[in-house]
Formats: C-alpha cells, structure tokens, sequence
C-alpha cells in the first residue's frame, strides 16, 4: 500500500517518486512524464476564458517559452456584449500593433446632457479605435497561437483537482494536467470558486445592441467619434460607437434598483433620431464589475485571477479592457517567477495587483460619485464644469493622465463634496 504521508502516482505498479522532491521550476519532470504516460495532456498554464486577459497572458507567456493552453467555452469567433471601444490607453497596453481588426477611429469625443452638446475635443491621434469583440478577440487568440500558445474552443471548465504543479482541470471534454490555472472567465468566474476565491464587487448593468441604420446617412453622421450621453438613463450614461457597416449604441447605469433597460435603449434610439427604419440585433444585457473589495484574494498557489474575473473596471465608463491587459501583464510576471522559483510567489499577485490599480480607481470612484450617486447635482456639476470634466476625461482616457493625479492635483475634489452634499441635502 502506498504511504498516506506521501504525494505519490501509481500506475500498473509503477510508483514514482513524491513531487515534493523536485523543483517547482524544475517542473516536477517524473510526475509530468506519468502522467502523459497515463495519455493526460500536459501544459504548464491552463487559461480558462479566450476574451482580450486570457489571449494576451497566453500571449505573454508563450512569447517566454511557456507551454500555456486556452480553454473557451464557445467556437471562435463568437458575438461578445460590449461596446468595442479600445481607448487610446488600452491600445497603448497591448503588446503588439492593433492592425486588421479596427473598425472605425474616434479623433473626436462628444458628451451629451439630454442630447444637448456639452463638448467636443478633437484631437490628432484617435482616443477611441473601435472594434468588434467576435473579430477582436479570435485575432488577440491567433496572435497568442502564433507565439506557440494552444486552444481548445467548445470545452467548458468544471472543476479543479490537485496542488500547486500538479493540477488536473476537469472539463466537458475530459482532463487536462498544469502547473498553474489562470481564470479569464469573467464575472461568475468558475475558476475563481474551484480557487477557493470569494471575488466581492459591485456591477454595473449594461445593455448593448448593434443597430443598422436604413441608409448610410445614419452611420456617416457618427463617423469617427465617440458619442456619450449623461442624464439619459438614471445613474449611468449611454453611448454611440461607429462601426464598419452599423452602430454600437448602449445604455448603462451602476444602480441595482434601475429596471427595464430595454425601454431607456428604445427612448435612446428615438432621441438620436435613429428609430425609423432601423435594424437593432443582438440586443443583450450584460454585467461590468467594479469597486472590487479591498480584502479580495486574487490568486492561490494554484492559480489566479484576470479580466472580468478580478473585478476591475472604470467606475465611471465601464471600460475594462484597459485593465485586463494590466492585469494579464502582471500575471505573467508572477507566473514566470513561480514557475522559475516557487508557486508561493503567485500569492503576491493580490498585493501588487491592488498596489498597482486601486488607488487610481477609488479617486475613479469619486468621480464616479459626484456623476451618478448625487443625481440632482449631477447635472448642474456637468452644465457649469462640463467642457472642464470632459477635456480632463480625455486625457485620462488617452493615457496621458490618471484620476488619481485629476483627483489630486487638479480638482481637489475632496474639499468639494461635503459642500454638494450638504447642497443636495437642502433642497
């Protein structure tokens, strides 16, 4: 019989021996060896979710000589809810040159109160490049093939057996054996429960329709500009975003008690003179997490968290791509070293995570809080200061500033608010 006190494979009494005895960064090569006697397909990483985190750690990782595999539930590609706004500081975080896959170039940024005009800033280099998710993400996928990665499309994870380096991942079309599992698989993340991870965040709902207008007048008129309107859903905003051959129009808002979107949508549609004759398809709703809770786990020995799945998100835009593509940049840092030095290193990733982004996003958070928890002042703060906010956003949104140096250099914010709070109080 085989010591219980031992970590230990037997087949056809063959026995190797324990693990504990090699080198995480060696990669356990006598386990890794019976298992693929076993006919147990092995990799080092197993990325579970093929949207822009999971490609682009695979990416990262395969350009290092990681043997890393995606797994995604659908056939690429496949229609993804969102808006398809790369801003300029998202495209600035891939690691490769955004190429084939765009769609339309926002040089011009024009936000809206009740579809009054507020501002418009044109700059020389587009804020916004516009994509959609179905074409974007099977291109992010190929490039991460290209540097060596693997995907398996159509397989649904199930659970997680084993330890550090020695994992096997269940799914619908059997197991497959890593060192590591990294969830990309968004904000129900299976992985994150199978990790043991309790992910507490708020969400944002959104609802996303991609609507073909009767001539092409209707998508001229939108041409190369990112349209955002305040005052139009309560506690959120909506949006236009060009497209090749239609528009992506959407409507968000961060509050919980806020129903019938589908009914703000159509009011929408009809306010930007687009409800005649139109076709609107793939009209769905979907959740953006955000304000993840300080106190959130994000990564065990066995694996971690990224995209969707972590709970990043701009509080006030929605906009997460930005922040995956941070997060699958640092995940891969921490993967390497545990694979090199040790699977209690990828712990780590939870602190510099959080030390990374939280602050930038809390000040993100106040702003957040002035634009939609404090409706009846909203709107005043946005008619006087509009162009100033709008002009600032921009910048943040291209990646030449943060909220956080807006929040402490420039606005001050912080001495503000009592005073509209005691303002909303009065009225």
């Amino acid at each position: 019989m085989l010591p219980s006190s031992a970590v230990s494979v037997y087949i056809e009494g063959f026995e190797a021996e324990p693990c504990s005895h090699f080198l995480p960064g060696r990669g356990c090569e006598t386990f890794s060896l019976i298992r693929k006697m076993a006919g147990l397909k092995t990799y080092d990483v197993v990325i579970v979710g093929a949207g822009p985190a999971g490609a682009v750690l695979a990416y990262l990782l395969a350009a290092e000589g990681v043997d890393a595999l995606i797994l995604e539930k659908k056939h690429l590609p496949r229609y993804k809810p969102c808006a398809g706004g790369l801003t300029r500081r998202a495209v600035a975080a891939l690691p490769f040159e955004l190429t084939d896959v765009v769609e339309d170039e926002a040089y011009t940024i024009r936000t809206f109160l009740r579809n009054a005009p507020l501002f418009v800033e044109t700059e020389p280099r587009p804020v916004v490049s516009m994509v959609m998710r179905d074409r974007f993400d099977e291109w992010l996928v190929r490039k991460a093939v290209e540097k060596g990665a693997r995907i398996e499309e159509g397989v649904v994870f199930k659970s997680l057996l084993g330890s550090a380096g020695r994992l096997t991942v269940k799914t619908s079309r059997g197991e497959f054996g890593c060192k590591l599992v990294a969830g990309a698989d968004g904000v129900n993340s299976r992985v994150a429960r199978a990790l043991g991870l309790k992910v507490r965040k708020r969400t944002m709902t959104a609802l996303q329709g991609e609507v073909y207008a009767p001539d092409s007048r209707g998508i001229e008129a939108f041409r190369n500009a990112a349209h955002f309107d305040f005052g139009v859903v309560p506690q959120g905003y909506a949006w236009v975003f060009p497209k090749r051959d239609h528009l992506s129009i959407g409507v968000l808002t961060t509050s919980r008690s806020v129903k019938h979107l589908r009914q703000y949508f159509y009011s929408y549609l009809t306010l930007k003179a687009l409800n005649q004759g139109g076709i609107v398809r793939s009209l769905r709703p979907h959740l953006i997490p955000f304000h993840p809770d300080r106190s959130n786990r994000l990564a065990t020995e066995k694996g971690l968290l990224v995209g969707d799945a972590a709970g990043f998100a701009d509080p006030i835009t929605g906009e997460g791509i930005f922040y995956a593509l941070k997060e699958s940049r640092l995940a891969s840092e921490l993967i390497l070293g545990a694979l090199k030095s040790g699977y209690h290193r990828l712990p780590e990733y939870s602190r510099l995570l959080k030390q990374e982004m939280l602050e930038d996003l809390q000040c993100a958070q106040r702003f957040a809080g002035i634009l939609y928890r404090l409706s009846a002042l909203s709107a005043r703060i946005i008619k006087a200061h509009g162009s100033t906010l709008g002009k600032y956003h921009t910048e943040v949104i291209g990646g030449t500033k943060t909220y956080g140096e807006l929040y402490r250099s420039t606005f001050k914010l912080w001495k503000l608010i009592p005073a509209l709070i005691n303002s909303a109080h009065n009225k």
